[in-house]
């Protein structure tokens, strides 16, 4: 298949994914809202995990073993298109979840309703109608949109027709670099029809307060049955099945991986190597949001229009190049590199690291947009006051409800973006170096998911399907042991600092 045949049936694709995440999103949506208390963090967290779903063991448990429909082409394009809109569909709700109430309520809608009698009121209820739901699908239909065109590493590993796998396959054979970016020129332009509307309304109802006496309105009696059904779905056919059956083959050949050091030596090293390259990735990417969100926060501030101007362009200077998707952000900083003056620069990591925080700025600005929807202001102001007391107790007490209101936050989406950091494939397996020095070790090393990306296209083995699974348990077990201590080094620096 050619590469504009892919380009169509990519953008075909995500077109029915993003129509279909409109209604289904509404679902998932209430299942969240609907929810109170404790049970409201696991429904988040059964309607949430799919997104963070592995693409490579997704790819590789769909792939080499009996689940494999890659004899059966139809069957696995419609497959994949499930895949694609469950794991994508997630993110659809947390638009809904976080965006302000629609401009006009239902009491408006209702009272519009009664005067359809006369031909001016018809048209006034079509306005009002549009305005509250027309204008809260854009964002849900381009998110999806946007997710699903730029998927990359589920299309390759199941041998999908898409254009990323083009462009990747086509770079990775040795085509020049500017003639891999010239194919990028059509795919750029998809994403910015979609992104132009998208960022539009992100800038429309950045500033929008609305009363909370509204926030009534996005919530209903709809039953959850069907929410629950595409939460568990998503979760099964993401997580459960791909991760069961590689676990299941990796556990069944463990003897033979213990027994070989240099196996679990270099397996060590480059997962390694791909934690201590996504730590600070998505540690500077954090700062960088949260300056560029100060700055354009102090202009918008201003009176001036020109100041607002600034910030805007300021914001989408620093935000639109890492929405068109990591594999258009590494070829362009592939061709980049490619200048005499950066040429040395090719056999270091800064052009990765580089790739991924521009990557992930965006995300972290979104992440950090989002943390006031789930933030206690109260009890952030009550810390606060605390904070000033002299006696132990009081600091211990204020010290502990800082953490909880706005540290812990920060590390959650430190802890998102550390994930799409490491198990960032494109990006790595375009710019990374051929070696990587760690620890003075002479080995090759790259990040895990370089090395298995390449090993998956050559078959299954249990040694092969043992690295998959270390390549997610070692960074989810990194993550709770650091969620467990980090709240206590933070409680213990507090109290030394108020002694002091």
């Amino acid at each position: 298949m050619s590469f504009h045949e892919a380009f169509v049936w990519t953008i075909l694709r995500s077109v029915v994914a993003a129509g279909l995440a409109v209604p289904l999103s509404v679902y998932l949506s209430r299942l969240v809202q609907q929810s109170t208390g404790r049970s409201r963090f696991w429904w988040m967290l059964l309607v949430l995990c799919p997104l963070v779903a592995p693409d490579l063991i997704i790819g590789y448990g769909y792939r080499s073993f009996e689940l494999s429909l890659l004899h059966r082409p139809v069957l696995n394009h419609w497959f994949y298109f499930v895949l694609v809109l469950l794991k994508f569909l997630p993110a659809a709700a947390v638009v809904r979840i976080c965006s302000p109430p629609a401009p006009v309520s239902k009491a408006a809608l209702h009272c519009a309703r009664l005067v359809e009698s006369r031909t001016a009121g018809k048209r006034q209820h079509r306005s009002m109608r549009s305005k509250t739901e027309w204008l809260r699908h854009i964002p849900v239909f381009g998110i999806v949109f946007l997710l699903s065109m730029q998927e990359f590493e589920i299309a390759s590993l199941l041998q999908i027709p898409a254009w990323t796998v083009h462009v990747f396959d086509a770079q990775a054979g040795g085509l020049n670099p500017v003639a891999t970016l010239k194919l990028l020129i059509g795919p750029v332009l998809v994403q910015t029809i979609v992104l132009v509307p998208l960022l539009w309304w992100g800038m429309t109802n950045s500033a929008a307060i609305v009363p909370r006496w509204r926030s009534t309105d996005c919530v209903s009696g709809l039953s959850r049955w069907l929410g629950v059904t595409v939460a568990s779905l998503a979760v099964f056919l993401t997580w459960i099945v791909p991760l069961s059956v590689v676990t299941w083959s990796g556990l069944s050949g463990i003897g033979g991986v213990l027994t070989n050091p240099m196996l679990l030596r270099s397996t060590f090293f480059d997962l390694a190597a791909g934690v201590a390259l996504a730590i600070p990735c998505a540690v500077l990417s954090l700062i960088l949001a949260r300056k560029v969100m100060q700055i354009c926060r102090d202009f918008y501030a201003a009176t001036n229009g020109f100041s607002k101007a600034v910030s805007s362009m300021l914001l989408l200077v620093i935000v639109v190049p890492g929405l068109f998707g990591a594999l258009a952000v590494s070829i362009a900083i592939l061709v980049a590199i490619q200048h005499s003056i950066l040429i040395e620069l090719r056999t270091t990591v800064w052009p990765l690291a580089t790739a991924l925080i521009i990557f992930l700025v965006p995300r972290a600005i979104i992440l950090a947009v989002l943390l006031p929807a789930f933030r206690n202001s109260e009890s952030t102001f009550l810390a606060t006051l605390l904070s000033k007391s002299r006696d132990r107790t009081r600091l211990k007490n204020a010290a502990s409800l800082k953490w909880s209101c706005e540290c812990r936050p920060m590390f959650l989406v430190s802890a998102v973006l550390f994930y799409w950091c490491l198990a960032n494939l494109t990006a790595a397996a375009i710019l990374c170096p051929p070696t990587i020095p760690l620890f003075s070790f002479d080995g090759n090393i790259v990040p895990l998911p370089v090395r298995l990306y390449k090993f998956i296209h050559q078959g299954r083995t249990a040694a092969l399907s043992l690295m998959a699974v270390l390549s997610v348990l070692v960074p989810f077990l990194l993550l709770v042991f650091t969620a467990r201590v980090a709240p206590k080094i933070y409680l213990r620096m507090t109290s030394l600092t108020g002694r002091s």
